[in-house]
């Protein structure tokens, strides 16, 4: 749901369209993740492993999430009001 969450988020704010959201998912990290989970992929990422991973992301890392949407409850509302946009 958190990755979801993260494509409406930058579908909503104009980034990219919901299609160009799931080919860059899917196409991306989404075929790594069907064989191996996100944890596994950031251990593998650095002869280190996780640890080596968040020193190569250094504060950086804190830049991105600091740029995560703040989102308030999604209403039901608010749902069917969008819901348009994100249909393929």
């Amino acid at each position: 749901l958190a990755v979801y969450r993260e494509m409406i988020d930058l579908v909503m704010r104009g980034v990219c369209s919901a299609e160009d959201a799931d080919k860059a998912l899917t196409y991306g990290p989404g075929i790594r993740w069907a064989i191996f989970g996100h944890n596994m992929i950031m251990q593998l990422g650095n002869p280190k492993g996780l640890t080596g991973m968040m020193e190569m992301l250094g504060d950086g890392g804190d830049v991105w999430l600091q740029d995560m949407a703040d989102w308030k409850p999604i209403t039901e509302r608010r749902i069917c009001k969008n819901s348009t946009t994100f249909r393929g």
